[in-house]
């Protein structure tokens, strides 16, 4: 009897224990949702500017300028051969002009896969990604936007293989709002661009030089036969007037003959 008293006991106090460890363990987790969503509340009043959404975005739009965004890139390229690729920004001068940015677009000669005008932010970042090509950056980086000069973002790509080949664009944009600095990205991007890698640019080289070549070894040749013609014609002309005639007579021996034969 006291056998079965004690192991009654003992499965009690068992049974206790895992109760009061099953309840702490729920009191814990539910602490931890608690504290979790507290954070994350604390978290999202951080991130979330005081202003309502519409004003966030007014706020951006009235610190906007409207500016002309170029990117410049070739759509063929050829392949295990580097090619620049250039990104330009310049915001519209008050007649509506970007001089500077007309004269290094010119300068460059490359074709333009977009040249639109933007409302942008003054701090911006141009970026490119490519999972088809080799990149190496040239001048990256946060720039500030003037009015009387281009902000230029440059890199060098290359192509491993031939085909088609994506290039993304990115631009972003910061500014300051309750004294944090915002990221947002600029419209219009991110931006695709296809361009083909292939080796007929060298070909093309290639057969150029070629056809140069054969171009300059047959205007050789015809001045050579033009001299040759001038001065095969030189020749006869100066042989003809220098030879003596074979079958000419003297006019004095006619008459000397015909005397003869009359006094025989």
């Amino acid at each position: 009897m006291l056998r079965k008293l004690k192991i009654v006991l003992i499965c009690s106090a068992a049974i206790t224990v895992l109760s009061i460890f099953i309840f702490l363990a729920v009191l814990g987790h539910q602490i931890s949702v608690w504290f979790a969503a507290h954070n994350n509340n604390l978290t999202d009043t951080q991130q979330i500017p005081d202003p309502g959404e519409n004003d966030f975005e007014k706020t951006i739009n009235d610190a906007s300028i409207r500016s002309r965004v170029v990117i410049q890139v070739d759509q063929e390229v050829i392949v295990k051969t580097p090619t620049l690729i250039t990104f330009t920004i310049q915001p519209r001068s008050r007649d509506g002009t970007t001089r500077k940015l007309d004269t290094f677009v010119k300068d460059l000669g490359k074709p333009a896969v977009m040249d639109e005008d933007v409302q942008l932010l003054r701090q911006v970042r141009a970026s490119i990604s490519s999972a088809d090509l080799e990149i190496k950056e040239q001048q990256a980086g946060w720039k500030t936007l003037y009015s009387d000069r281009p902000a230029i973002w440059t890199w060098s790509a290359t192509a491993p293989t031939e085909g088609p080949k994506t290039i993304i664009f990115v631009l972003e944009q910061q500014i300051a709002i309750n004294g944090q600095n915002m990221i947002v990205p600029a419209e219009q991007f991110p931006f695709v661009v296809q361009v083909k890698a292939g080796m007929i640019g060298k070909v093309t080289s290639i057969f150029s030089s070629f056809q140069s070549a054969i171009l300059a070894v047959v205007s050789v040749l015809g001045a050579l036969g033009t001299v040759s013609a001038a001065i095969w014609k030189l020749f006869h002309l100066f042989r003809s007037r220098t030879a003596v005639p074979s079958a000419s007579i003297d006019p004095l021996e006619a008459p000397r003959t015909d005397v003869t034969r009359r006094t025989e």
